[in-house]
């Protein structure tokens, strides 16, 4: 028998996954337009949505284009890429986590950015949701499963370890209330995962307090 509670949460996880990705992609009249359809829909079965939806209706494509150029950029006030929150060597950490894309199918296309990108990574635990509630719609027991330990231990080693860090700094270095409304929302959401997988990721032994604008990369 179908679980279709479970394919229903799943397929609502990869949408807030999705809309977490696009809000953090480079902000164009398609992604606001995208971003805008899903929120509304969304938002209420998703309270914190609701402030993000508000902020949607009100903001233009170049404020927030002009805004992310700074943040993430032209000064990177706010580096976008797990490598520049490690202490390690990036290419271990890229390594893992093409490694990830790679064993699920995923094809990472080099013109959408570093594979390690808050981007990409939130991209892939959509497209792990959505893999998980298909799994589930056919009867795929093993594969889901399989799917949603997956999903667990991108958090575990990656993502989980790194984005409440990155929405800190996000919603420090910005003033702008598309930013800083998504700074929040990836941190309850973040919170909420951990608590559906039943996890506590170990915060990498770094946030950047002390770094300028001007000394960290992210670029492959």
């Amino acid at each position: 028998m179908k679980d279709h509670k479970k394919i229903q949460y799943n397929l609502f996880r990869a949408d807030l996954y999705r809309i977490l990705a696009l809000g953090l992609d480079t902000p164009t009249s398609k992604t606001l337009g995208e971003l805008k359809e899903i929120v509304n829909d969304l938002w209420k079965e998703f309270l914190p949505l609701k402030e993000f939806a508000s902020v949607l209706s009100k903001v233009s494509v170049d404020e927030v284009a002009q805004e992310s150029l700074r943040l993430f950029s032209t000064k990177v006030a706010c580096p976008s890429c797990e490598g520049s929150y490690q202490l390690v060597e990036r290419g271990p950490i890229l390594g893992d986590v093409t490694a990830f894309y790679k064993a699920f199918q995923l094809q990472f296309l080099t013109n959408e950015g570093p594979p390690d990108s808050i981007k990409m990574e939130l991209a892939f635990l959509s497209y792990m949701a959505l893999k998980e509630a298909f799994a589930l719609e056919e009867g795929l027991l093993e594969e889901a499963q399989t799917t949603f330990e997956a999903q667990k231990k991108f958090l575990l080693d990656h993502l989980g370890r790194w984005g409440e860090i990155f929405a800190n700094r996000l919603q420090e270095r910005t003033t702008h209330g598309y930013y800083k409304t998504l700074g929040s929302l990836l941190k309850i959401w973040l919170k909420k995962e951990f608590d559906f997988f039943n996890i506590q990721p170990f915060p990498l032994p770094i946030s950047l307090p002390q770094l300028s604008e001007e000394e960290v990369q992210c670029s492959l």
